[in-house]
């Protein structure tokens, strides 16, 4: 029986190889765990933009009414402190 040139067999091999690699990184992947950050909770800087009545009393109001929790999916995001310098009307609550 007659053997293929050695172009098919690095035609049929490279593929193979290449998912046998990819699948081991798969597995791999898959074993480790996925690698999630920890969540920053340093000060959080807040731009400045130009809102000449941010530091009126009826901004101010506004901003106390509010409850304060951000829901984030199932989840709540917790509150940060502002970085300074932190903008007019932007609230020093931590």
């Amino acid at each position: 029986m007659r053997r293929p040139p050695v172009s098919v067999a690095i035609a049929v091999t490279l593929p193979l190889l290449l998912v046998v690699v990819v699948a081991g990184i798969g597995i791999a992947g898959k074993l480790r765990g996925a690698d999630v950050p920890s969540p920053e909770t340093g000060p959080l800087a807040v731009a400045t933009v130009d809102a000449p009545a941010a530091a009126s009393p009826s901004c101010a109001t506004l901003l106390a009414g509010l409850d304060g929790d951000l829901p984030a999916g199932s989840a709540t995001l917790p509150r940060r402190a502002l970085a300074d310098p932190a903008p007019a009307g932007a609230g020093r609550t931590a």
